[in-house]
């Protein structure tokens, strides 16, 4: 995935995204800011088309002159309205976003002071499954979306991957896998193994990097046992789920799962 210049965070995901954007790419929450300039774009398009239909002819007659002119005062009402009512809701929604924030930014330093410092704790004593686990208990807070700002949260994302790649040497391999575990692991192998170049994989130290890579190797060998996916294979379900904006689609991911079972 090409590395992509971030500035701001999700206020729903906690997500950091392009700035620019109109709606978050991981929960579809609007960006207000984003979403009403490209609004205005739409606008500007509609005042050039209003521009145009004063450009009559001199050869028209009275009534079509009239007609025209009923036209674009009718155009130019709807134009003034619509941004009037998107001024008032845009004005409303960047007030509830404000207090939605401040009340978001509380929790999360409630939750850090809280959670961080254990959190390290368990990071120290070289425990990646008993981190994960309190991961996992802490998760549900309130305020756990600044849980991505912990030094350590990238690394034991992709620990959290590969420890769900693995677990298919205990699962049994029927229906109820193909239907419901086969994609899901595939997605989270996929991510391992092809996503450590993004922006956010930049922040691992070098030990964490290089444990990274052992994971990956293992990985790639668990899904060439247990559900006869080589790395060719991998290459495959990774190009077909890439978005054209360079994000990593679940949805794509299951068609190919679903479309590629070789077990």
């Amino acid at each position: 995935q090409p590395d992509t210049e971030v500035n701001m965070y999700c206020s729903n995901c906690g997500a950091e995204i392009n700035d620019n954007v109109s709606y978050c790419p991981y929960c579809g929450v609007m960006n207000v800011r984003a979403a009403e300039n490209e609004y205005m774009e739409k606008l500007e398009d509609i005042r050039e088309d209003t521009e145009q239909l004063k450009d009559v002819s001199e050869h028209q007659t009275r009534a079509g002159i009239r007609h025209a002119g009923r036209k674009t005062f009718i155009v130019l009402l709807i134009v003034t309205a619509v941004v009037a009512g998107f001024f008032m809701l845009s004005r409303f929604l960047e007030g509830q976003l404000r207090h939605d924030s401040a009340n978001r930014v509380q929790k999360e330093l409630e939750f850090k002071e809280k959670y961080f410092a254990k959190l390290d704790e368990y990071y120290a004593a070289g425990d990646d499954a008993a981190t994960a686990e309190y991961m996992s208990e802490i998760i549900s807070e309130e305020g756990s979306s600044i849980l991505n700002r912990w030094k350590h949260y990238t690394y034991m994302q992709y620990y959290n991957d590969y420890r769900f790649v693995q677990s298919v040497s205990g699962m049994e391999i029927n229906d109820h896998f193909r239907k419901y575990d086969y994609a899901d692991i595939l997605y989270a192998g996929i991510e391992l193994i092809y996503e450590t170049g993004s922006y956010y994989a930049k922040e691992m130290s070098a030990e964490e990097k290089a444990k990274v890579k052992k994971m990956q190797g293992e990985a790639e060998e668990t899904f060439a046992e247990y559900l006869s996916l080589n790395r060719s294979d991998l290459d495959e379900a990774y190009e077909y789920a890439v978005s054209s904006d360079g994000y990593l689609s679940v949805s794509r991911v299951r068609e190919w799962a679903g479309n590629n079972e070789r077990f």
